[in-house]
């Protein structure tokens, strides 16, 4: 039988921990976890679903811990368009948004927002989610992305926890 408490792929080594509560005040925010400090858990370890990015966690304890969601109001990560090479953030602020692209910068809706790897925190590549709409805002510079999430966090009963995150390349000195 596979154990699938721990995997390790891509160079990653991940910890499966189910959902067992939810903050009341902010449903979607943040959420409780069944892993901890004991199962090697420490604070700002990216967390991700089967569907692509979760968020981080923002408190380790013994036992269980609090992982805060792409989803809280005023959560960034670093991005970028796929299909285009387009960096910017995504951030929080009611819907998520891909921050910082430019009225002239070409991108689409359907376009694949990932993780940039331009953070001590979060790895390249994991899908946050697709461009659902973009609109012309009164900003001087840039214009509105709008994006769907890929990881539907209301729906969440398990996830996983990157225990080796963004750990930069090493190499040999002379």
């Amino acid at each position: 039988k596979l154990d699938t408490t721990q995997l390790v792929s891509k160079d990653l080594k991940l910890l499966r921990a189910s959902v067992i509560g939810r903050d009341p005040l902010n449903i979607n925010g943040y959420l409780h976890v069944d892993k901890g400090i004991a199962h090697g858990v420490s604070i700002d370890q990216p967390v991700i679903s089967l569907d692509g990015f979760v968020g981080k966690v923002k408190y380790a304890g013994a036992s269980s811990s609090i992982v805060e969601t792409v989803e809280n109001q005023g959560f960034t990560v670093s991005a970028f368009d796929k299909n285009t090479g387009i960096h910017g953030v995504v951030r929080c602020q009611t819907n998520l948004i891909f921050d910082y692209v430019r009225h002239s910068d070409s991108i689409h809706v359907g376009d694949s927002i990932l993780t940039s790897g331009m953070s001590e925190v979060f790895p390249k590549g994991i899908l946050i989610g697709t461009v659902q709409k973009i609109s012309e805002s009164d900003d001087l510079f840039f214009k509105r992305v709008y994006v769907a999430p890929a990881t539907q966090v209301n729906l969440l009963a398990s996830l996983y926890i990157i225990l080796n995150g963004n750990q930069p390349e090493t190499e040999d000195l002379p």
